[in-house]
C-alpha cells in the first residue's frame, strides 16, 4: 500500500496542482506553436490553428502556409493596383488575444481602405522576436514580397531581446552579425509537438502553462547575464564622432538603434519606406509608460525612423476607464488597445505620404544585407 501511494503521489500533485490553479489563479493558456526556419530563427508553425485562453478571452489563432498570421494567402507578385505593407513584430503585432479580425495588421488594412489606399499587410511577427529577428526575416521573409512600407514593432523587451538572441553585435560602431543562429528549444519543442499529448497540454494545462511561463523567463535571464558579459569583454571603444550625441549608445539602446537603421535601409535600398511604431506597457493602466520616455529618452527615433506611438491616446484621462491591454492573460492589447495603435499608424502612413511612391515602385531584386556592408 506504501508503494502503491508513493507511486501515485506525483500523479496527484499534478491533478491537486492543476485544480488548484482552475478554482483560484485562472491562469491564461497562450500556447505558442513555433519552430525553427532555414534562416536561423523562429518562425510560426505554418497552417497552425489553435485556441488562447484567459478570464478575459476566448480565441483562434490561425497561421497560413508561410508562417504569417493570416487566412489567406500572398504571392510575390504584388496584385496590379496594390500596395502592399509588411508588418515585423512580436506576440503584440502577431495579436496574441484577440481575433484576426482584431489585430493589427488586420485593421491597419482597414483603415487604409477606409481612406481609399489598397494595401494588403502582411504579417510577418512572432511571439518572442525582438529588433534583430526583425532584421533577419527582413532579408529572408519579407524582401521577396517586394513590400512598398516596412513596420517594426518597438518595445521596451527589445533592448533585452536582441541581447539574448546574440544575433548582432556593434564593433567599431559597426553593427555586424554574429554568424549564430537564435532557436531556443525549438528542436525540443518539435521533437515534442509530434506527441497529440503535449498539444492538449499546452492548450488546456493551466499548471503546465505556468511552469512552462516560469522556465522560460529563468532561461532568457541566464542567457541576458551571458551574452551581457561576452558583449561587456568583447566590446571596443567606440569613437565618439560616429554616433549622434542625443542617443546613448551604451550597450542594448546602441545595438537596438544600430539594427533599426538596418531594417530602414534594407527597406530604402529596396524601394521601401520604414515605419516604427512604439507599443507602450500596459502592467498598470492607466499610467501606461514607454521605452521611449526611459532608456530611450534622449534619442531622436521619430525623425530618423518615422517613430510614431498610441501613448498620447492610451494616457488621455478622457480616456481612463478604457482597458488598452487585457490584465488576465499575457497583457497583450486588448481589441480597443489594436484599435487606436492601428489607427495611429495608418494616419502617419496618410498624412507622411509613405504609399505616395507605389505608383513608381519597380520590382527590382531585393537588396542583401550583404550587399549593405559592402
Amino acid at each position: 500500500m506504501i508503494v502503491l501511494i508513493v507511486l501515485l503521489s506525483p500523479v496527484y500533485i499534478v491533478l491537486f496542482g492543476e485544480l488548484f490553479m482552475r478554482l483560484f489563479a485562472g491562469v491564461a493558456l497562450m500556447p505558442r506553436y513555433v519552430t525553427g526556419a532555414d534562416d536561423g530563427i523562429r518562425m510560426n508553425i505554418p497552417n497552425a490553428v489553435y485556441g488562447q485562453t484567459s478570464r478575459e478571452v476566448d480565441v483562434e489563432v490561425r497561421i497560413n502556409s508561410v508562417g504569417m498570421r493570416a487566412d489567406r494567402e500572398f504571392t510575390f507578385e504584388k496584385p496590379d493596383g496594390t500596395c502592399r505593407i509588411a508588418v515585423l513584430g512580436d506576440s503584440f503585432f502577431m495579436g496574441y488575444e484577440v481575433e484576426i479580425e482584431d489585430s493589427f495588421s488586420h485593421l491597419l488594412e482597414a483603415n487604409l481602405a477606409e481612406q481609399n489606399v489598397n494595401c494588403e499587410v502582411l504579417n510577418f511577427s512572432v511571439s518572442g522576436f525582438g529588433t534583430a529577428e526583425y532584421v533577419v526575416a527582413m532579408e529572408s521573409r519579407v524582401l521577396p514580397y517586394n513590400p512598398d512600407l516596412v513596420i517594426f514593432e518597438l518595445h521596451e523587451t527589445d533592448l533585452s531581446e536582441n541581447v539574448i538572441s546574440d544575433l548582432y553585435r556593434v564593433e567599431d560602431g559597426a553593427l555586424v552579425k554574429t554568424g549564430n543562429n537564435y532557436l531556443p528549444a525549438i528542436a525540443v519543442r518539435d521533437k515534442l509537438m509530434q506527441y497529440g499529448v503535449y498539444r492538449w497540454l499546452i492548450e488546456h494545462s493551466q499548471l503546465y502553462s505556468v511552469v512552462r511561463e516560469h522556465a522560460g523567463k529563468n532561461v532568457k535571464k541566464l542567457l541576458l547575464v551571458k551574452n551581457t558579459v561576452k558583449a561587456f569583454f568583447n566590446k571596443d571603444a567606440q569613437p565618439e564622432q560616429d554616433t549622434p550625441k542625443e542617443v546613448d549608445t551604451t550597450g542594448p539602446v546602441e545595438l537596438l538603434v544600430k539594427l533599426l537603421e538596418r531594417g530602414r535601409d534594407l527597406s530604402v535600398q529596396n524601394g521601401a519606406e520604414f515605419l516604427l511604431v512604439d507599443i507602450p506597457n500596459g502592467f498598470d493602466p492607466p499610467n501606461y509608460f514607454s521605452v521611449l520616455d526611459r532608456q530611450l529618452k534622449d534619442s531622436d527615433l521619430h525623425s530618423r525612423f518615422n517613430l510614431v506611438s498610441p501613448l498620447a491616446t492610451f494616457t488621455d484621462p478622457a480616456n481612463a476607464d478604457t482597458l488598452y491591454y487585457y490584465q488576465t492573460g499575457h497583457l497583450h492589447l486588448s481589441i480597443d488597445g489594436n484599435k487606436v495603435v492601428s489607427k495611429v499608424a495608418a494616419d502617419a502612413i496618410i498624412n507622411q505620404k509613405l504609399l505616395d511612391h507605389r505608383t513608381t515602385f519597380t520590382s527590382a531584386a531585393p537588396t542583401s544585407a550583404a550587399t549593405l556592408e559592402e
